[in-house]
């Protein structure tokens, strides 16, 4: 129960993503998906825009529109899900999980997570046991 209540109180501080009312161009679709698979990583928002053969500006303001988040953002809403999937199963430790999740290492997963819960990782993974 207080996992559940954990859950969903980080997913009501993570913005919201709203689908446009048209359907974005299936070269946005594609680098959504890459981005889904692809996050930790470190894909680029250059990679992105060249691969789908738009300017990066372009790309940016189109993924806004479609996705109304930022390329950032949306990134950082896969880490924290990764994240948080990776503390509730209680079996890596911080760093792996700063790693899994694209973060260049635990003291970034954690300044970052702080910045935006107000919690640290180490913190919640106590509260979920």
């Amino acid at each position: 129960e207080i996992e559940n209540d954990v859950h969903e109180l980080l997913a009501s501080l993570l913005p919201k993503e709203k689908m446009a009312k048209s359907n974005p161009p299936f070269w946005l679709s594609r680098a959504k998906q890459q981005l889904d698979e692809s996050f930790s990583d470190g894909i680029r928002l250059k990679h992105l825009a060249k691969e789908a053969d738009v300017h990066p500006v372009y790309f940016a303001r189109k993924f806004q529109q479609f996705f109304s988040l930022s390329v950032g953002s949306y990134v950082r809403k896969l880490q924290f899900r990764k994240v948080q999937n990776l503390l509730t199963t209680g079996k890596h430790s911080l760093s792996q999980i700063a790693l899994e999740a694209g973060f260049t290492d635990q003291s970034h997963l954690t300044r970052t997570f702080v910045n935006d819960f107000k919690i640290t990782p180490a913190n919640l993974r106590r509260m979920l046991k």
